[in-house]
Formats: structure tokens, C-alpha cells, sequence
């Protein structure tokens, strides 16, 4: 019954298409084409339609996992097609071909993304849905056997001789990439691929505090989207005094991540393979969604070139996991859910209140007035109470189900220490 809505408003739209060289051009106009000699265009409440249809066609089943928005667009193009020149008919049979053809889609795409800032002293790693690892000659030449690329024929010194090539494969040689499957067409497994690399960088950079031990701006990310590295010299002169100062400084990321045995140790500090399993299920809670969102913002605050982005990225965090829902202020309702998920000591807490406070007032002079008021010291600190509230929502993620549960159970905390009048 869906399926013959779906053929009924594609044929809809067939008998009302317009010649695209005769129509005024207007922003509610879908100007398409199906081949060298076919070109129509949909108008007005047609165009909308269409914008419609495509939608829908990506929520029937699993399509959006197989087809990009393009790959139907397409589709779709050549079935109104279809409808304008066949009878209804003939078009039924064209349009279950078509249906048939997407249900029953079952080709497999591997894609390698380069990712850059990034080492591997391992032979791989499973993050997430995707596999690490660094690209040899022998895995390029092993590719081009299985592709069964066609020959070129070169002059050597021997004479003449079949050369197979692919320099695109090549280009991935000694990099490392991140590998994702997928049972998609070639560029919805492209786009899955890119965005699962993505959440697996996100990761990547989380763990490198654990790491280095340090405060450190990371270049980890996919290859082309890394800030450059480089010296920046600055020359500071008095014409009265005659004298002329000259500075130079490290700017751009300053850290890599190199994979290493010792490295995966300390990356369970942070609770790596946990994170990585909540990473590669199909289904995720919405606990464990907030996990990922807060781990995003620390990711983003390692990247960031100026200190006071980095600190409203991990105040993010922050709220993520901790944003009150009662109308309480948020600053002292963050701070003190904090301190209550991660410290012990009553003295200890009521200082960690007051420091995230300190850090709201901040964020204040930061959004507001543009003033930076944080050292990297401070920022090292809020890191700290942000990696340690993520271990601590990664630790209970078997516990809670969603961001309510949590803030269900440290109300019955709060009270519960509130003894008996």
C-alpha cells in the first residue's frame, strides 16, 4: 500500500512538469535531469512535493543506511522520467523494477578515511565500527589484485610491460586510515564512514590527556582538517627607548597521538575500550548518547587555538551530562552535582563547587564581554573534573538509561542526606 502512494504521486508529478528552459527561475523551482537529452523541471507546490518524496523514500526501511540523498534524488528523477513517456501500465512495471532494485541492494563498499595527527605501534585497532590501521605497499598491491584494475602498457628497461595502477591507493600508503563496511552505495558509505571517523577522532583526542599526562592541544582529525603547526615570530619595538624586542613561539596543535602498548594502557584510564564498545552498537540509550555528546566537547576543547573556546567547550560538557531541569541557576546546581558524583570529602566538594562557579563567572567574561579571564592552569583543572565526570557516566552507564534517571537519583541523593527534623 505504501509503495503504491509512493507510485501514485511519482506519476502525480510526471504529468506536471514544466519545460525548464520556459519557466522563470524561482527558488521554488527543481530543475532535473535524466540523461544527455531529458531535462524537465517541477514549480511551486510540484517542487515542494518532490523535496517530500525524496524524504520519504529515505525512511522507507533501511534505505537512508544504503542511499544518499543524491543516489534517490536520482532515482527518483528517472521514474518521473519514466512516468512522463509510459503508460500507467507499463510505468507500474518500470517503477517495481526500481523498488525491487533498492530492496534487494546488497553490495558491500569498504572505505578508507585518512585520518591525520595520528600514529599507530600496533598492527591495528578496533574502535567503534571502524578498524585502524596503517596502509602498506602490500596492502595496495593486494587491492589492486582483487579490483583486477586494467593494465597499462609502459616501456621498461627490459622493453615493454603491463603495469597496474592506481595512484589514488597509493596516496593512502603510510598513512593511517580509519576502515568502515558497509552494505551502502558507494557515496552513502562514503558519508557513514566519514561520520563514524569522526566520533572515533572525538575519541582519539579524549584520550590524550590520559596519554601525555598533560594539557595539550591535539592535531588529530581526519587528513585535511588538522591545524597546521608552526613558528610564529612577533617583533616588539619602542622608537623612544630604542629597542626592539623579537619573540618566537610554537603555534598551531602540538600534539600527536602515537598508539603504543604503554599508550592503550593508559588510555583505559579514561575508560577507552568501554567507550569504543558504546561506540560500535547498533543502539545506543540516551545515557549513553550524552556520553558521547560530552566526549565530543572535550575533543573539541584539545583542538581549540584560543583558551577561552576551550573553556566554553568543557563547561559544555559539563552541562550535558549535568544541566539542571527544575529552573534551579546552573552554575552552583552543576557545581554541586560534581562534586557529588566525584569526590568524597565534604570540604573537597564544597571547594570544587565554588570552583566551577568560578569557572561560570568566566565563561561570563568570555561570551559577554569578550575578556579572556583563564589561565591554562584552569583549564588543566576543568579538563580534570570533566575527564573525571565522563569516567564516572561511563562507569554507571550500565546503571542509567537516560540523563533523567540520573538526575532522579541524585535528587534522592540530596535528600537523603538531609537528616530528620
Amino acid at each position: 500500500e505504501k509503495h503504491r502512494r509512493l507510485r501514485e504521486r511519482i506519476v502525480t508529478l510526471g504529468g506536471n512538469t514544466s519545460d525548464p528552459f520556459t519557466e522563470e527561475f524561482d527558488t521554488r523551482m527543481r530543475f532535473l535531469s535524466s540523461g544527455p537529452e531529458v531535462a524537465f523541471s517541477l514549480v511551486d507546490e510540484f517542487a515542494e512535493e518532490y523535496d517530500s518524496l525524496v524524504d520519504d523514500f529515505l525512511e522507507e526501511g533501511d534505505w537512508s543506511d544504503k542511499f544518499g540523498r543524491r543516489f534517490v534524488e536520482n532515482r527518483i528523477t528517472e521514474l518521473i522520467s519514466a512516468a512522463r513517456e509510459s503508460e500507467p501500465a507499463e510505468f507500474e512495471g518500470v517503477f517495481n523494477t526500481a523498488i525491487d532494485a533498492l530492496e534487494d541492494y546488497s553490495q558491500e563498499n569498504t572505505v578508507y578515511v585518512p585520518l591525520a595527527g595520528v600514529t599507530l605501534d600496533v598492527p591495528e585497532l578496533r574502535v567503534g565500527g571502524v578498524v585502524l590501521r596503517t596502509m602498506t605497499e602490500q596492502w595496495a598491491q593486494e587491492t589492486l589484485k582483487e579490483l583486477d584494475l586494467p593494465s597499462e602498457s609502459r616501456k621498461t628497461a627490459g622493453g615493454r610491460a603491463e603495469i597496474k595502477e592506481a595512484p589514488f591507493l597509493h596516496r593512502l600508503v603510510g598513512n593511517v586510515c580509519a576502515e568502515f563496511k558497509a552494505v551502502a552505495e558507494p557515496d552513502r558509505a562514503r558519508e557513514r564512514a566519514e561520520e563514524e571517523a569522526r566520533r572515533v577522532v572525538d575519541l582519539l583526542r579524549y584520550v590524550v590527556p590520559a596519554v601525555k599526562r598533560e594539557y595539550v592541544r591535539v592535531a588529530t582529525a581526519l587528513d585535511g582538517e588538522a591545524l597546521s603547526r608552526s613558528y610564529r615570530t612577533s617583533i616588539a619595538l619602542s622608537r623612544e627607548g630604542g629597542s626592539l624586542t623579537v619573540a618566537s613561539q610554537v603555534v598551531g596543535p602540538l600534539a600527536t597521538l602515537r598508539v603504543s602498548d604503554q599508550a592503550l594502557q593508559r588510555m583505559e584510564d579514561v575508560r577507552f575500550s568501554a567507550i569504543s564498545g558504546i561506540l560500535a552498537k547498533p543502539d545506543t540509550t540516551e545515557f549513553e548518547d550524552a556520553i558521547l555528546r560530552g566526549i565530543h566537547w572535550i575533543a573539541d576543547a584539545l583542538s581549540q587555538p584560543e583558551e577561552g573556546n576551550a573553556l566554553l567547550s568543557l563547561i559544555t560538557c559539563l552541562e550535558t551530562f549535568l544541566s539542571p531541569r527544575d529552573g534551579r541557576p546552573i552554575a552552583p546546581s552543576i557545581g554541586e552535582a560534581a562534586a557529588v558524583l566525584i569526590l568524597r570529602n565534604t570540604d573537597d566538594r564544597k571547594w570544587l563547587k565554588s570552583r566551577i562557579c568560578s569557572y561560570y563567572r568566566q565563561r561570563s567574561s568570555v561570551t559577554h564581554r569578550g575578556k579572556l579571564a583563564v589561565s591554562a592552569q584552569g583549564l588543566h583543572e576543568l579538563l580534570s573534573v570533566a575527564l573525571s565526570l565522563t569516567v564516572w557516566m561511563v562507569d554507571k552507564s550500565g546503571r542509567f538509561s537516560s540523563i533523567k534517571d540520573l538526575h532522579d537519583w541524585l535528587e534522592d541523593v540530596r535528600l537523603s542526606c538531609v537528616p530528620p527534623i
